[in-house]
């Protein structure tokens, strides 16, 4: 059964600018799915036709079909999906930033009664326990790995089915990125929570989901499992970075590079 159902959408801004063109897709009830890609390949608008927010950038699903636990979602709002069970992390790592970790936190359980709004920042701060440390502090000033945390308790505290996280790799250290990825597998296994993620680093991503698309120009241009998509040859040179002898290329020392991009 997959949570959610992703079949042949369309996405334009303003209702002239197209921003993905026919995507489908499977997100299966407990497991991970990645969305690989440069920038501009269309994951983050992907996400946002999933969780309603297309509405704050003016944009708008205008073919296709998104289904939740068989429930069709296009044309909902955002407030609407999160209740449902569909919460999004935005890329940024965007915080109420003049508020304190625990003031963030609230805002996330706005949906939860005073009860489960305590039994919840509760298992929030056994997860990540730095936070409590810090939940007096003012959010704005916080690491980008300590924000990274902030923004994933911030989203579980509306106790998502789907959790889906834009980029969260981005801007940090390997060693927060190695972190954050195992905060991630934890989560996943305690509360059987179905992860979507997009990613422009591929090796992470591709070591941590179950199966995975590969976006160019707002269209799936390859997708499979993990384990096959890291043996396969072209995602290993174009996303990996690595020569079919499986050490890695300098680009540095090559003139010219042109992708030929055999799936197209």
């Amino acid at each position: 059964m997959a949570h959610v159902s992703v079949k042949n959408i369309e996405v334009r801004y303003e209702g002239i600018i197209l921003g993905v063109r026919s995507i489908s897709l499977e997100l299966p009830v407990g497991k991970t799915v990645a969305l690989l890609g440069a920038n501009g390949a269309g994951k983050s608008t992907t996400m946002k036709a999933i969780s309603g927010l297309l509405r704050a950038e003016h944009g708008a699903v205008t073919r296709g079909s998104i289904r939740f636990d068989d429930q069709e979602i296009v044309g909902r709002t955002a407030e609407e999906i999160a209740a449902l069970g569909v919460v999004q992390v935005i890329e940024g790592r965007r915080l109420f930033s003049h508020l304190t970790v625990e003031q963030n936190l609230f805002v996330g359980g706005t949906l939860l009664d005073r009860a489960a709004l305590a039994e919840r920042l509760t298992m929030i701060y056994d997860l990540f326990p730095t936070l409590k440390r810090l939940r007096s502090n003012v959010s704005g000033y916080l690491s980008g790995g300590e924000q990274q945390m902030l923004v994933t308790g911030r989203a579980l505290m509306a106790r998502p089915k789907v959790l889906m996280i834009d980029e969260p790799s981005l801007g940090l250290a390997p060693a927060m990125i190695q972190a954050t990825y195992a905060k991630l597998a934890e989560i996943r296994a305690r509360d059987n929570i179905s992860i979507l993620l997009a990613e422009q680093n591929a090796n992470m991503a591709l070591n941590f989901c179950d199966h995975a698309y590969v976006l160019e120009n707002g269209r799936v241009v390859l997708d499979g499992s993990a384990e096959r998509l890291r043996e396969n040859r072209d995602i290993k040179e174009f996303y990996l970075g690595l020569s079919e002898m499986g050490t890695r290329r300098n680009y540095a020392q090559i003139k010219h590079y042109s992708r030929r991009k055999r799936w197209m």
